[in-house]
């Protein structure tokens, strides 16, 4: 690149010329790359956000449905009793039963 007002040569990114101390027009190929260096950067930003934003949710959900139903499972008891009476306390445990002769346990 040659300087306007002296005509030196003049650096490709310089923005003076080093001879007069005039301003030099930059190249604008120069300029765009930089402008797209920094757009790439921020959409990297951007979905790197969202995609953190969908796993947090994402592992939220799973944890709930998780743990949520990992208590609905059918539980059987030790002992059913098919036909009788009894009184259970709130501990679960038996105090009283009475069963008839053709019940199983």
């Amino acid at each position: 690149m040659k300087c306007k007002n002296c005509g030196a040569a003049v650096d490709k990114y310089s923005t003076v010329c080093m001879n007069c101390g005039a301003t030099v027009k930059s190249n604008k190929k120069h300029h765009n790359t930089d402008y797209h260096y920094k757009k790439s950067l921020g959409l990297k930003r951007v979905f790197l956000i969202i995609f953190a934003i969908v796993f947090i949710f994402g592992s939220g959900f799973a944890s709930y449905y998780y743990f949520s139903h990992k208590d609905s499972e059918k539980v059987t008891p030790d002992l059913i009793f098919y036909s009788g009476q009894g009184i259970i306390n709130k501990d679960e445990n038996v105090l009283y039963t009475r069963i008839d002769d053709s019940s199983k346990i």
